[in-house]
C-alpha cells in the first residue's frame, strides 16, 4: 500500500512538470523504481536562460527549494565555455528530492542549458 501511495506522490509532480516538456517537443522516458522516478531525455532538452528560470520556478512553485548543487566548468575558451552541474532540490517537509543533472555552455554571450535527467526520490519509504 505505501509502494502505491510513493509513485502517486511522484506522479503528481511529474504531472506538474510535464506541460513544460510538452511545449518543448521532447521525448523522453521513465523509469520508475521503488521509491524514485527518473525522467531521461532521448536527446537533452535545449533551453534558454528564460526558460531554465522558468523551469526553476516551476519547480519551486511545487512546495520546493535548492537544497544543494554544483557547476563544474569543462572548457574555458574564447568565445566558448561549458559547465556540467547538478541542482538538487528538497520538499520543505524533507519527504521528496529532485536533482536536475544539466550542462550549460556559454555561445555567443549567452548560456544555453541542456537538461539531461531529472530524478525525483522520496527519501522515506513509509508513506
Amino acid at each position: 500500500m505505501a509502494q502505491i501511495q510513493i509513485l502517486e506522490d511522484l506522479n503528481e509532480i511529474f504531472e506538474s512538470l510535464k506541460d513544460f516538456f510538452a511545449s518543448k517537443n521532447i521525448k523522453y522516458t521513465i523509469s520508475a523504481e521503488e521509491n524514485s522516478m527518473i525522467i531521461e531525455f532521448d536527446e537533452p532538452l535545449k533551453i534558454t536562460e528564460e526558460e531554465y528560470a522558468q523551469f526553476i520556478n516551476l519547480v519551486k512553485g511545487l512546495n520546493f527549494f535548492e537544497a544543494n548543487g554544483y557547476e563544474n566548468q569543462i572548457n574555458n575558451f574564447i568565445g566558448y565555455k561549458d559547465w556540467i552541474g547538478n541542482i538538487e532540490f528538497e520538499t520543505w517537509d524533507g519527504e521528496i528530492k529532485m536533482n536536475l543533472v544539466y550542462s550549460k555552455a556559454w555561445i555567443e554571450s549567452r548560456p544555453v542549458y541542456y537538461m539531461e535527467e531529472i530524478i525525483i526520490e522520496r527519501k522515506n519509504s513509509e508513506a
